[in-house]
């Protein structure tokens, strides 16, 4: 699939529906996504519609109007042709182009499991808050027997301007459980800092349902360790 449109709605939120584009899409030897433009729109019912295949929208009627566009260029492939790196931009803005912020991510040193999940990365990422300040990453995580996520560790790090850094942040999720429709119930989050590093937080969190993509349910336990 290089390109298409789509338009989504919920009972859950009958006024409110959902407009997406994508274009350009290109894939690496092993079929994964490698680049994309993608345009959604979250928009009033009624000040949206679609003629001759094109998205219309009456911003006259929009009490609500979310723009969010994110372009992957730049890939980066091995000599086998797989996916190993990107630049991925995303910007948000109103329906009537005021802008609203930025995110760029740029990820290298990708890793696959042989069944396609990502289990590795290294990645830039930089705000339009703060365009000065890159905060590097390092990500690693593993699958379970079904081809779920299984848990990871992210590390991260501020590197401001001026040359300074921040503390090193570390976050490790453990234990995940599933229900039956492979959505996750619960899951053990541990982070950790460089700047008190005998604090060990430990933050169990039970009867989640992503069902929807909305936290329906959510019960918090945190254990602090010195």
């Amino acid at each position: 699939v290089r390109q298409y449109k789509e338009r989504t709605g919920s009972s859950a939120t009958p006024d409110l529906v959902n407009f997406l584009e994508v274009t350009g899409a290109t894939y690496d030897a092993y079929n994964r996504l490698a680049t994309f433009n993608q345009t959604s729109h979250r928009v009033t019912a009624e000040a949206a519609g679609v003629v001759n295949g094109a998205f219309v929208f009456d911003e006259g009627k929009a009490t609500l109007h979310e723009v969010t566009v994110t372009g992957r260029t730049e890939a980066v492939f091995d000599g086998k042709g797989a996916l190993t790196g990107y630049k991925e931009r995303t910007e948000t803005r109103d329906g009537t182009g005021v802008a609203g912020g930025w995110t760029e991510t740029v990820r290298h040193d990708i890793k696959f499991h042989p069944l396609g999940q990502m289990v590795a990365y290294e990645a830039e990422e930089r705000k339009a808050e703060s365009p000065d300040l890159m905060t590097a990453v390092e990500w690693s995580g593993s699958v379970d027997a079904f081809n779920r996520s299984a848990g990871y560790v992210e590390i991260r790090q501020d590197h401001h301007g001026n040359g300074t850094l921040g503390p090193v942040s570390v976050e490790e999720r453990t234990g995940l459980v599933y229900n039956g429709l492979a959505q996750v119930e619960a899951y053990e989050r541990t982070p950790r800092s460089s700047d008190a590093p005998d604090v060990v937080t430990t933050a169990l969190l039970l009867g989640l349902s992503l069902a929807n993509r909305r936290r329906l349910a959510a019960q918090e336990r945190r254990d602090t360790h010195p």
